[in-house]
Order: C-alpha cells, then structure tokens, then sequence
C-alpha cells in the first residue's frame, strides 16, 4: 500500500507503532486517572461521614438510623463503581505486572542476554515503561485501598455510636435493638479487580515480590 525506501522498513514500523500505541495508552491512563479520582472521592466522602459521626456527643436511634443511611447510599455508589470498572482495572493491573516483569527482564541483571538482543537494545525504554506501569499500579492500588481503609474507619465510628446509644437510658424495642446489631454485622467494603485480587496496601509489596522473584528466577534458569 505504501512504497517504502529500502533500509527505512524500521523506521516506518517505529512511526506506525507510535500512531498506534498513542491513542491507547491515552484511554488507558485516562480510564486509570478516572478511577483514582472516584476512589479518592468515594474516601473522602467516607472520612467526612466518619468526622461528622465522631463529633456528635449524644447519638439516639434516629441519628444513628440516618448516619447509616448514608453510609449504605456511598456504598452502594462504590458497589457500582465495582460492577462497572472492576473487569477494566483488572485487565489495566495485568498490563502493569507485565510492564513490570518485561523491565526486570530487561535490565540483565544476570547478563544471560544476548548482546544482540532486542531487549538489551531498548533496555532504557524497557525501564522507563517498568518505572510507568509500577507508577500506575501503586496508584490504583493506594486509592482503591484507602477506600477500604475510610470504609471501616467509619464501621468503628459506627460501633461507638451503638455503644453510646446502649449505654444511655433510652428504652428500646427488641426489634430496633437486632436492627442496630443486624446493620453493624456487615463488612466494611473493599474494591478488587474483577474478584481476582481486593486492593490493600499489603497487595503493592506482595505483587512487586512475586514479580522480581519469578523475573530473577526465569534469568536464572535461562
């Protein structure tokens, strides 16, 4: 389709590759940046409940009945955010622990490459998309974990406000008393990547161990 120049066969493939790859990386730390963002706001709104529920000094039923009102309705909002960008960050977090992976290679830190080798040649751009693609993760991961973290910072303001409420001498029906109990019992949310993984701090350093481990020992063994 096109003519060519001969010994410009590189040169063109680098251009074609770049055209293609641009509008990709684009969507894909586009979608990543949207994520971090609702992350960090679905947390905040977390913290300022939480602020709000540790401020008050005497708490009854009906207080207690609408702190957890809200908290249902900003989890629902992060369930859905679950639902609808759990399978992309998944796919997005995969990419990353490749990006990872193919750096490590790349550096030789065991020279058993070939000095001819293609991945001794673009080993700087090799490092440069391991730095992007750790970058990237670390950010997702911190964000979706701090989600999780601001989620069960307000579980414990919500168990002091239960004992606040038992403590005073208000009468209460059995029934509001399991339903105070029943609410509590659930677990604080937690984000993950399409059910694979759920995103803790833990997670950075586990996921970065594995890959230099299995990285180094695939050197080894070649």
């Amino acid at each position: 389709m096109f003519n060519v120049p001969k010994g410009c066969y590189c040169r063109a493939m680098y251009i074609v590759m770049f055209i293609v790859q641009v509008p990709k990386l684009v969507l894909i730390h586009a979608f990543a940046v949207l994520y971090i963002i609702l992350c960090c706001s679905l947390s905040k709104f977390f913290d300022l409940l939480s602020e709000s529920g540790s401020e008050k000094k005497r708490v009854d039923f009906i207080t207690y009945q609408h702190h957890r009102g809200i908290f249902e309705h900003i989890t629902a909002v992060a369930k859905s955010l679950e639902d609808i960008m759990s399978f992309p960050i998944f796919l997005i977090s995969v990419a990353d622990f490749m990006g990872m992976f193919y750096g490590v290679v790349a550096l030789d830190p065991f020279h058993r490459l070939s000095a001819r080798s293609w991945m001794k040649t673009f080993s700087l751009s090799a490092l440069t998309v391991s730095l992007k693609c750790f970058m990237l993760f670390v950010c997702v991961s911190l964000s979706a974990a701090h989600v999780h973290e601001a989620s069960e910072r307000d579980k414990e303001i919500q168990l002091v406000m239960i004992k606040k409420i038992l403590s005073s001498e208000q009468n209460f029906e059995s029934k509001n008393l399991i339903l105070l109990f029943t609410n509590y019992s659930g677990k604080p949310l937690r984000l993950s990547a399409w059910g694979f993984f759920y995103f803790t701090k833990g997670l950075v350093m586990t996921a970065v161990g594995s890959i230099l481990t299995y990285s180094l020992l695939i050197l080894q063994v070649n």
